[in-house]
């Protein structure tokens, strides 16, 4: 404690309000003398603990002396500093109000001296000169310009009271700075029933600028009005108080709470994040804590700037570190690509082979050597995996075609599954969610017990059965979730029944983790970018989370496919 009010004397010094400023010294002054006496009790207390246990004479021999604490001598000269320094200052401020005081005194001497003039022309002329060389002064202090601002109002009255021409314009000045007054004190009464402090007080300000401009009222006008316009000021003074009062006591709150959102960030381990499961979830904390800083209010300028740059240190370290992490996985992956890079040259060179016994286990080899490797950067695996699967496919395909003549039976696959699409286009939707469901079950496991059809006839018309499935499930009233899972639980079925089961769905499956990887670098993105735009900006706000529901959506359906391909793809391999 006696820290922080140290460091809070060097602050003062720089506070152009000396009258404030020493108020605010003489407070930490009081502050500082009763963390010291405080100190000195506990020591006090323990000193005479320890005499409980010693005889009469032995505690006649002790005396009790406090303990030199080298902060009370640090406090001390940074006192004598700050103390110097504003009075050095309040000199200042003393000579610069002392001049302005006798810069006004000299112009209403003048004004005084005018009185008498006989020349209206010359009198009125140096009295305008002298009426904006008192607008242009300043102030001087509060009680010194009291008496100036009283003295030159009365001046200026004998002023124009005794010239001549203001007999003949005084009945007209007179009524229409009475009526400038009363506008005026009518639009500040108004401003009572404003809520708004800052409003208020702004308008109030230029109010009372062009109260002190307007000109003299008859002597029988002026007590009422003054006192009506005082009475407006002494309320709109005593607002303004209470609210920056209160203003204070909120900024300090806040600034506490900062404080304990600075020591949570801190806190953030990263010790132990190995894995981007456990990056997100700690990425989430700080998340969290950036928007609970959000809605906090401010605290005063300079602790809010002075705690608000610790708090952004403490996120910027974090996310530095995250960024270390990522940066390391990246020299992984990119050594996962170079070991992939060489089992596709290996499966070029086999592609066109028509060994096809040996070359068959030897790709096959190849295939279970590429699920061993981890996936290389997302942005690199599909293009590898397609160059892969490409010359895989290529000598499978060529595999096919040359034993497709082989089987006379895939004729008569091809006509079975012929008309078991006229079947499945006649049958009708009957509304019943569970036997329609049934009905085209039934359908798929008897196209899936069919062999296969000649290689050239496949595509078409699996796409022939799969256009005519999808528009019954459509009719079938099924929600998003149900409707997903069937489909591709079809799809599924489809890859099982292919001539290579097990490569059709380790293929898919590929696809869909460079998806679900893709939607995770996203989402992180999102989270990032939210962590660092102002509350205040709801429109990106809300944009951001839309993009992270969404993604968030698109990835617990990708793991879900995922999951499915990996119970099928086991149950295949028993």
């Amino acid at each position: 404690m006696k820290k922080d009010i140290i460091s809070q004397l060097s602050e003062i010094a720089n506070n152009e309000d000396v009258f404030q400023a020493k108020r605010e010294l003489k407070h930490l002054f009081d502050e500082f003398g009763k963390e010291k006496e405080k100190a000195i009790e506990v020591e006090r207390a323990e000193f005479e603990k320890t005499l409980s246990a010693l005889s009469d004479e032995e505690k006649s021999e002790k005396h009790f002396t406090p303990t030199e604490d080298p902060l009370d001598e640090e406090f001390e000269t940074a006192y004598r500093e700050v103390r110097i320094a504003l009075s050095e200052k309040e000199e200042a401020k003393k000579e610069a109000l002392k001049s302005i005081y006798k810069k006004k005194s000299d112009i209403i001497d003048q004004i005084e001296k005018l009185i008498h003039e006989e020349n209206i022309a010359k009198a009125f002329s140096s009295f305008n000169e002298l009426k904006d060389e008192w607008k242009n002064a300043g102030h001087a202090s509060g009680a010194q310009e009291k008496e100036l601002h009283d003295k030159h109002n009365s001046v200026v009255k004998e002023f124009y009271y005794n010239m001549n021409i203001y007999k003949e314009l005084k009945a007209y000045d007179f009524e229409k700075n009475f009526k400038i007054r009363l506008k005026l004190v009518e639009n500040a009464k108004a401003l009572l029933a404003i809520k708004s402090i800052k409003e208020k007080q702004e308008k109030y300000h230029k109010i009372r600028e062009k109260w002190y401009d307007a000109g003299p009222v008859s002597r029988e006008q002026y007590q009422d009005l003054h006192d009506s316009w005082k009475e407006i000021d002494d309320k709109i003074h005593g607002e303004l108080d209470e609210y920056y009062e209160k203003l204070h006591e909120e900024q300090e709150e806040n600034l506490k709470i900062k404080k304990d959102l600075v020591e949570k960030a801190k806190n953030v381990s990263t010790e132990g994040l190995n894995t981007h499961a456990k990056w997100q979830k700690k990425t989430k904390e700080i998340i969290n804590l950036q928007e609970e800083w959000k809605k906090i209010g401010f605290a005063r300028r300079k602790e809010n700037e002075r705690v608000w740059k610790e708090f952004r240190s403490a996120c910027d370290e974090f996310f530095s570190v995250k960024q270390v992490f990522y940066n390391e996985l990246k020299e992984d992956q990119n050594k996962n690509k170079e070991a992939k890079l060489k089992l596709i040259e290996n499966a070029l060179v086999l592609k066109e082979s028509e060994n096809w016994n040996d070359a068959t286990q030897a790709l096959i080899k190849l295939q279970k050597d590429w699920k061993s490797i981890p996936p290389a950067h997302h942005k690199d695996e599909k293009v590898l995996w397609n160059k892969f699967r490409e010359a895989c496919n290529h000598f499978f395909d060529n595999k096919k075609e040359h034993f497709s003549h082989l089987d006379k039976g895939f004729e008569e696959n091809l006509k079975l599954k012929l008309a078991l699409i006229e079947e499945l286009d006649k049958i009708e939707i009957l509304g019943d969610k569970k036997k329609d469901l049934s009905n085209l079950k039934s359908i798929s496991e008897r196209w899936n017990e069919i062999g296969h059809v000649p290689f050239k006839e496949k595509d078409k018309i699996i796409k022939k059965y799969q256009t005519s499935l999808d528009k019954h499930y459509k009719k079938i009233k099924l929600d998003e979730d149900e409707k997903i899972e069937i489909l591709f639980q079809n799809k599924i079925d489809q890859f099982s029944g292919s001539n290579d089961p097990e490569n059709a769905l380790y293929n898919e499956k590929l696809f869909l983790k460079d998806k679900l990887n893709k939607l995770n670098m996203d989402l992180i993105q999102y989270q990032n970018n939210m962590g660092f735009i102002n509350s205040d900006n709801e429109t990106i706000l809300s944009g951001l989370r839309k993009n992270v529901e969404k993604a968030q959506s698109e990835i617990n359906q990708l793991r879900k496919k995922i999951s499915m391909i990996t119970k099928t793809m086991k149950e295949i391999s028993k």
